[in-house]
């Protein structure tokens, strides 16, 4: 909600835009969006239902999506992200570029819901930060998400790793 992003595909010439989907559990994002305009293509997804604040958001020409409550967390209900999944499946959508902040990068890791991570280190240090993923409170080695790095290319001065999420052994019975 703070940074206002476009999330369309500007930087290389696109006969479509993709689906864009906001995860917005309470349908709290503004009409005034940057991505909603032009509109269309704009899929906000609550977990909360729609009530008189999400009607401004249809009348700027998102689609509205209320889904099931997976957990609620202090700040309100969560959106069920294999109902998502299984949503966005049935619309025929099988690939997913999630940029979102570390709750949401947490929770779909946490979920086993991540295939592969792109990482970009830029060549600087800057100090105490914000987290690129939350989850946990982790209590042992064994809790990690282990990735397997495929490629690092230079992108100008910074370098894009893409690595695979490794797959979690699941204990014997």
């Amino acid at each position: 909600l703070a940074d206002d992003p476009r999330l369309d595909v500007r930087l290389v010439d696109t006969p479509r835009q993709p689906l864009r989907v906001v995860l917005d559990s309470q349908f709290r994002l503004p009409p005034t969006a940057r991505l909603l305009a032009p509109p269309g293509q704009v899929l906000v997804v609550g977990a909360a239902p729609a009530g008189p604040a999400s009607q401004a958001l249809a009348d700027a020409g998102a689609e509205l999506l209320h889904l099931p409550t997976a957990q609620s967390r202090a700040d309100g209900p969560q959106v069920d992200l294999h109902a998502l999944l299984r949503h966005l499946a049935d619309r025929a959508i099988n690939e997913l570029h999630l940029e979102a902040g570390a709750q949401l990068n947490g929770a779909f890791l946490a979920a086993g819901l991540v295939d592969e991570v792109l990482l970009y280190l830029a060549p600087m240090l800057l100090g105490p930060g914000q987290p690129m993923a939350l989850w946990g409170p982790l209590q042992a080695l064994s809790e990690q998400v282990a990735l397997d790095i495929i490629d690092c290319v230079p992108m100008g001065p910074d370098l894009r790793i893409r690595a695979r999420v490794r797959a979690r052994a699941t204990p014997a019975a």
